[in-house]
């Protein structure tokens, strides 16, 4: 009988979801976010690239995640749904505390707010603006929680819990903080602290500007020409270190981490292609045979009637953007069973299992080959039928020949 051998070449043209030009943002936070209007400094760094910010926000002073939760203004705000990010920024000390604080009065509320960002713009993201360590630490909180006394020690605290929020969320990291300590740590005597040692001065809230645009068009902010009227040496030093924290490690932000991606296992099975997706909410997704066969499903089998090359393609869609990938399938029918002397026969049991008869008296001994002579295994056989079992190999042609016997081999595919 003949055997249909699929020998499958993965040529995946994924096409790459650029960012948009034009965004929706939403900003839910208090006086840090409000301090020189950073949602209107996003949009001006991003208007200077030639890009388009549209930004609503709702900040009053002071306010917490729990707050904003109960808040008319930002529920409506949400709500209003068809945002591409909406960022969330708590109280400035909240989630430095004692993790069961924060356990209690940070995360609840945040995980609530995303819940509501994911119901009403499905395909928009979650935003964490992670803040700053104050100037000197938290004198307030300093005698009653040690590790908040120090800059070093508040701000390493926040960035920890921000990105604890951002991972149990499946959200994003707009790392200014991060950022803010690159410059602290780099260029000292550039001061990104307002008076009070809390809020940001207008040189910080623009390294926090530069940080938005990079996360959210997921870009260098190299283009932007808007200075906010800092100096050439500022304004170099911003994208510095907006290039070197965020830029340069996206994963580390989950800046991208969630973008629409198909994941695929293709396998065969006799004369059949077998088809397994992975991706929940696709809109739609198309199959392409190669045969003329189109499939409207995640997960099929296909069966082909003919040997030949057929092209395999995927077009997978969500929220406007698409995802392609392309296989090819080479379909020939080679000679499965070679058996060329009544002393050995052979047969595929399974994907990695033969059976060899031993139809002579003596013990036979086998070699399992690459097409290319590379030996991978060597087998000996004493019982009449013997079950062997394929090591795991690469996708390809193999050869298993029996020693002594010229013409006793068996060439397969696995």
């Amino acid at each position: 009988m003949k055997k249909i051998s699929f020998v499958f070449v993965m040529i995946v043209l994924s096409m790459p979801i650029l960012a948009q030009d034009t965004l929706r943002v939403c900003f839910l936070g208090n006086s840090y976010t409000a301090v020189n209007n950073l949602p209107s400094l996003v949009q001006q760094c991003a208007a200077s690239a030639g890009k388009v910010v549209v930004a609503s926000s709702n900040t009053p002073g002071g306010y917490t995640f729990a707050q904003h939760v109960s808040n008319a203004s930002s529920m409506a705000l949400i709500q209003q749904g068809d945002w591409d990010y909406v960022v969330l920024q708590e109280q400035s000390q909240t989630p430095s505390f004692p993790i069961g604080q924060v356990e209690t009065q940070c995360f609840p509320y945040a995980a609530q707010l995303n819940d509501s960002i994911e119901k009403y713009s499905r395909c928009g993201e979650t935003v964490f603006y992670q803040t700053w360590g104050r100037q000197n630490g938290d004198a307030s909180n300093c005698p009653n929680w040690p590790p908040v006394c120090t800059y070093e020690g508040m701000d390493s605290l926040l960035r920890l819990r921000y990105q604890m929020m951002a991972d149990d969320n499946n959200a994003v990291v707009s790392a200014v903080g991060a950022c803010w300590r690159y410059i602290r740590t780099n260029y000292p005597n550039n001061n990104l602290y307002s008076a009070d040692g809390s809020h940001p001065s207008l040189f910080g809230s623009y390294v926090g500007a530069l940080c938005f645009y990079a996360t959210l068009f997921q870009e260098s902010p190299d283009a932007v020409t808007f200075t906010a009227g800092l100096t050439s040496e500022e304004v170099a030093i911003a994208k510095e270190a907006v290039n070197n924290i965020v830029v340069g490690d996206w994963a580390e932000w989950n800046i991208g981490a969630y973008a629409f991606q198909v994941t695929t296992v293709l396998d065969t099975v006799g004369f059949s292609i077998v088809v397994e997706s992975d991706c929940v909410n696709c809109d739609s997704i198309y199959w392409y045979v190669g045969d003329g066969t189109v499939y409207n499903a995640s997960s099929f089998t296909h069966t082909y009637g003919q040997p030949g090359l057929y092209g395999i393609t995927m077009v997978a869609y969500q929220c406007g953007e698409y995802d392609s990938q392309y296989w090819e399938a080479y379909i020939e029918t080679p000679t499965e069973i070679e058996t060329h002397n009544t002393q050995v026969s052979f047969k595929r049991v399974s994907h990695d299992t033969i059976s060899i008869h031993n139809n002579g008296s003596q013990s036979l001994e086998f070699d399992l080959y690459q097409l290319n002579g590379q030996q991978i295994k060597h087998y000996t056989i004493d019982e009449k039928i013997a079950m062997i079992t394929l090591p795991k190999m690469p996708s390809g042609i193999y050869l298993l020949k029996a020693k002594n016997f010229e013409n006793s081999f068996f060439k397969f595919h696995y």
